[in-house]
Formats: C-alpha cells, structure tokens, sequence
C-alpha cells in the first residue's frame, strides 16, 4: 500500500490521459480516452485482501489470543474495546491531519504506522502490552 503511495504522489497524469473536447463548461475534464478498468481488477483484488487483512486480523483474533495466552476472554474483549475506542480518537485526528497535509500523505503514514502496530503484535504478549498495542493498533488503523 506504501509503494502505491509513494507511485502516486510522484506520478503525474499522462498527457494523452484527458480528452480535451469532453470539457464541460467550467473547464473540468470528464472524460478519460485511455482508461481500461479491467487492467485494475486483479491489482486492486489482491491490495484489497492485503489491506483487510491487516485491518482486521487483531481485531478478530485478539479476544481468542488472549484466551490462548491463559489471560481469559475478559481480558481480549476489553483489549477489542480499548482498541475500537483509540479508533474513534484516530478517526478524528486523521481528519485534522489530512486537512493540513492531504489525504494521500495521511492514508500513507496510517497504513505505515498500522504496519508497526502490527509488528509489536508479533514481539509482546503481556497483559500490559497487549493493552498498549491495542490502543496503538486502534489509533492507527482508524487512520
């Protein structure tokens, strides 16, 4: 997902991309003369799986993990909470940050922090980092 970003923000549209003839009367183009949408599909099939995969893998597992951990169920659904409620905060705050600097650079540093997040999953598995994680994963992922 970073790669797609970072191809995007340094890619400009291709000249022969805009028909000029289909303008409306603001100036605005609205008609692509070289856009296949079957060239897309199978790349946004497979980012599409990448991404939820990621986004939803804690959210899934953790109630289960921390049950296998011998933490009890308790304890992973109040981890589920804690994480959809830095959810909230991370959904906002992503807002406030992509007014100032633009939604592809926001999109971009959520999905490389959420990979972070995702990686400490891999390192910790005590009670209290757990819950550190979790509302780590929570900002993150909502951003």
């Amino acid at each position: 997902m970073l790669l797609i970003g970072f191809v995007a923000l340094r890619r400009k549209a291709p000249v022969g991309l805009v028909n000029a003839s289909a303008c409306d009367t603001h100036g605005v183009a609205c008609k692509f003369s070289d856009f296949r949408p079957a060239r897309c599909k199978p790349c946004w099939r497979w980012l599409r799986s990448c991404c939820c995969v990621a986004m939803s893998m804690p959210q899934v597992h953790i109630v289960a993990y921390c049950g296998d951990l011998g933490y009890g169920i308790a304890r992973g659904a109040d981890m589920l909470a804690l994480m959809m409620a830095f959810g909230i905060v991370g959904r906002i705050g992503s807002g406030f940050i992509a007014d100032r600097v633009g939604g592809l650079p926001t999109l971009m540093l959520g999905s490389a922090l959420q990979g972070v997040a995702l990686l400490l999953y891999l390192l910790y598995d005590g009670l209290v980092s757990l819950y550190v994680i979790s509302a780590v994963f929570g900002l993150f992922q909502a951003a």
